[in-house]
């Protein structure tokens, strides 16, 4: 627990990002707040591009690492972070291995999106159009579609999204979301 590690933890309410109670904006006002002793420091995760270059010199070579050959990476995004680094760092494998030793079919790796429904990020990686500005995420007071998928579909590009080099995305059912979480679980023993 990060409490035994001298943490001083903060629990609040799943609620919409346009209110002031939302984990994000706590966040932001607690690192803002200068009566406190210590200062806080706001990571921003979502915007912050750090977030994107840690996967891309970590995550994405230990998958090299301990796959001898991915053909296609699939996964949600949050912040958008893992899913850059990942496809950044396999697109700078692919130009240092040039073409010559690209697989035997021709083809690299293949970034895929799976999104939940009622996120914009599916239309954005098929038809180039993520929002209106009127559906921009800080505006909405109630999510439009109701799911049980945490931390994964938003209505806006995040900075570290619109790194990513995703080849093709899929609208993902929450029930297919849980089905995978579920397999996942029992055929590999990660609980995700």
């Amino acid at each position: 627990k990060l409490e035994e590690l001298g943490a001083k933890v903060k629990v609040v309410a799943n609620c919409s990002i346009a209110n002031a109670e939302h984990y994000v904006n706590d966040a932001r006002r607690l690192a803002a707040d200068t009566s406190q002793l210590a200062q806080g420091v706001h990571l921003n995760q979502f915007e912050n591009l750090a977030n994107t270059k840690a996967h891309q010199g970590s995550t994405g070579p230990e998958l090299i690492r301990q796959c001898a050959k991915l053909d296609a990476f699939v996964m949600s995004a949050g912040t958008g972070g893992t899913i850059a680094g990942v496809s950044r760092f396999y697109s700078s494998m692919k130009a240092i291995r040039g073409a010559d030793e690209e697989e035997e079919d021709g083809k690299g790796t293949e970034f895929i999106l799976a999104d939940p429904q009622g996120s914009s990020l599916y239309q954005k990686v098929v038809n180039g159009v993520c929002y209106t500005p009127q559906q921009r995420e800080q505006k909405q007071r109630k999510h439009r579609y109701d799911t049980i998928v945490e931390g994964v579909g938003l209505d806006r590009v995040t900075a570290n999204f619109d790194q990513a080099l995703i080849h093709s995305a899929e609208s993902i059912s929450d029930q297919e979301m849980v089905n995978m979480a579920h397999w996942i679980l029992h055929k590999d023993g990660l609980f995700v």
